[in-house]
C-alpha cells in the first residue's frame, strides 16, 4: 500500500473490481476530457477499426461530441479541425488539448495545444498530426490577462 501512494499509482475501485471508491471525485478528470465508466476505470470514446476517426469534444456550457473521419492519403492536423469547424468564430479564445490513447490498459496521453497570440491559431509547433482515436477536446478560455502573468511568474507546479 505505501508503495503504491508514493509512486503515483492509484486505483479507482473499491474492495471489489465492480464497484466504485465511496467519494472518489472524477469531475475534474472528467473536466480534462476523460471518460469513465460506472466502476470509476477510464474508457475510451468507441470508434470504428473499419473507418479511421478522430472525436471533436466541444465544451460550451454543454458537451458536443463529433466524430470526424479521416482520409487515408491526406493527414490531418489539429488546425485544419478548429479551422473547418470554425471554432474561434464561435467560441472566441479558445483551450485546446488532445488525448491520445495510449494501449489497453493505461490512460490517455493528454496534450496540451497553445494557441498563437491573438487567438489566429495553433502555434506551429503544437499543430500535431492526428492520430485514428485521438480525442480533440475544446472548451472556452476564460483566462484573463491577470492569468497569464501570474502564471509567467508563480510556476505551476504539474
Amino acid at each position: 500500500m505505501l508503495i503504491g501512494t508514493f509512486s503515483g499509482c492509484a486505483t479507482m475501485t473499491g474492495s471489489k473490481p465492480s464497484e466504485p471508491i465511496d467519494g472518489f471525485d472524477t469531475n475534474a478528470m472528467r473536466a480534462a476530457g476523460y471518460n469513465f465508466d460506472e466502476t470509476g476505470a477510464q474508457k475510451p470514446i468507441p470508434t470504428d477499426a473499419q473507418k479511421p476517426s478522430v472525436v471533436l469534444e466541444v465544451r460550451d456550457g454543454k458537451r458536443h461530441l463529433e466524430k470526424i473521419p479521416m482520409t487515408p492519403d491526406k493527414p490531418l492536423f489539429i488546425q485544419d479541425v478548429i479551422h473547418d469547424a470554425k471554432l474561434q468564430e464561435k467560441l472566441g479564445q479558445i483551450k485546446v488539448a488532445v488525448l491520445r490513447p495510449s494501449g489497453n490498459s493505461n490512460p490517455p496521453i493528454r496534450m496540451e495545444v497553445d494557441m498563437e497570440r491573438g487567438g489566429k491559431g495553433v502555434v506551429k509547433w503544437q499543430n500535431y498530426a492526428l492520430q485514428p482515436g485521438d480525442q480533440i477536446v475544446v472548451s472556452k478560455d476564460t483566462s484573463t490577462w491577470m492569468d497569464g502573468i501570474m502564471s509567467s511568474v508563480i510556476p505551476s507546479r504539474r
